[in-house]
C-alpha cells in the first residue's frame, strides 16, 4: 500500500506542477490580449490552429493524421476546423478544469488509500 501512496503524492505534486504552469500561461496569454486592447482598441483573437502553426518545427515537416494516407486528401473536417478556429483561451480553462478535477480525485484516492493528504 506504501506504493500506491507514494504514487498517489507524486501524481499529485506533477498534477499540482501542472497546474501551476496552465495557470501561469493562461495569465500570460490574458496580460498579453489586455495590453494589446489598451494600446491598439482592439482584442486580438489567439486561435488554436495559430498555436499549432507557432509551435511547428521550421524544417518543413508535414504533420498528417495517422488516418491520412496522402497529402491530398489532408483536408481538414468540419469537427477539426471548428476546434483549430476555436480560442486558445478556451483550450485552457477546459485544461485547468480538468487538472483540478483530476487534483481533486487524486485527494479522495489518497484518503480512501491511506490518509495522505
Amino acid at each position: 500500500m506504501g506504493g500506491l501512496l507514494s504514487l498517489i503524492q507524486f501524481a499529485k505534486l506533477a498534477t499540482l506542477i501542472a497546474v501551476a504552469w496552465t495557470m501561469l500561461v493562461t495569465a500570460v496569454l490574458v496580460w498579453w490580449q489586455a495590453k494589446t486592447w489598451a494600446a491598439e482598441g482592439y482584442w486580438p483573437a489567439v486561435r488554436l490552429s495559430t498555436v499549432i502553426e507557432q509551435l511547428r518545427a521550421s524544417d518543413g515537416a508535414t504533420y498528417l493524421a495517422a488516418s491520412v494516407d496522402t497529402l491530398a486528401r489532408a483536408e481538414p473536417c468540419g469537427f477539426m476546423t471548428v476546434l483549430a478556429e476555436a480560442p486558445a483561451i478556451a483550450a485552457l480553462l477546459v485544461a485547468l478544469a480538468l487538472l483540478i478535477a483530476f487534483y481533486l480525485c487524486l485527494g479522495r484516492a489518497a484518503r480512501f488509500y491511506g490518509g495522505v493528504r
